[in-house]
């Protein structure tokens, strides 16, 4: 498997957390119903390129069908020229990232910055999705659910970054089947960027992945994101190939 291949994987792997997966004979479709009045639901397809029929999409319909989801629903999928035109013809609409990956290494951490575990204090996790600039829904009944269900998976960990007794950000940190270490949800409060507090978030969790043992640590970009792009590869990580999100108002 190709380093492209295990982070591929990862997302995967970051999509079925916690949330009811249904097998087929082209891979797997997850979903999530929430408590909401809007009754949101997520889908991820694990894609072969060397078996895509475009009755995919009538199957996964009818799965959200059966599960009374309306939604929109996202596909994590190596490209191909066979995947695009299957699924452009459908509707989708293809939003590429870059898969970054790079070693594990130690970094010593500012003494006035800590880190604490969600599953440690969710509270304190949840007061961070309250900060100014986060695109994530105010709803404190929906980010409660959200980060319980994230914290009741042993290979995933969010951390809060707290500094001077202060929640700042984010971050989470996903141990994969392959054995690296996958960053999610990186996050910064509005008033504390351009502070370095995205640097050391990702120190962090280096030092977890090295303390881990850990074989590498791997993240995910949008083409479009370019700060966070540039913040991948000024901590060292390296673009190891596009990945390919598609997405339709179901």
């Amino acid at each position: 498997m190709s380093i492209l291949e295990e982070v591929y994987q990862s997302s995967f792997e970051w999509a079925q957390l916690g949330l009811e997966s249904v097998q087929t004979d082209f891979g797997a479709l997850v979903f999530n119903k929430d408590d909401s009045s809007h009754h949101e639901g997520n889908a991820a397809w694990k894609l072969s390129s060397a078996n895509v029929e475009s009755d995919i999409v009538g199957l996964v319909e009818q799965q959200y069908r059966s599960r009374g989801l309306v939604c929109h629903n996202w596909v994590p999928a190596l490209s191909s020229p066979e995947t695009d035109a299957i699924l452009a013809s459908e509707g989708f609409k293809d939003s590429p990232a870059f898969g970054f990956a790079r070693k594990p290494a130690r970094f010593s951490i500012p003494n006035n910055i800590e880190f604490v575990s969600a599953k440690v204090d969710p509270e304190l996790h949840i007061s961070v999705y309250l900060l100014p600039g986060q695109r994530w829904s105010n709803d404190s009944t929906r980010i409660q659910q959200s980060i319980a269900r994230l914290t009741s998976s042993d290979g995933y960990t969010p951390y809060t970054c707290v500094r001077d007794g202060q929640p700042i950000g984010r971050i989470g940190a996903l141990k994969t089947a392959s054995g690296a270490l996958r960053v999610k949800s990186i996050f910064v409060g509005a008033e504390f960027r351009n502070q370095g507090v995205a640097v050391t978030m990702l120190n962090h969790v280096s030092t977890i992945a090295s303390d881990q043992g850990a074989s590498m640590i791997f993240s995910e970009v949008e083409c479009d994101n370019v700060a966070s792009v540039q913040l991948h590869k000024a901590f060292g990580f390296e673009s190891v190939g596009i990945l390919h999100c598609y997405s339709r108002n179901a």
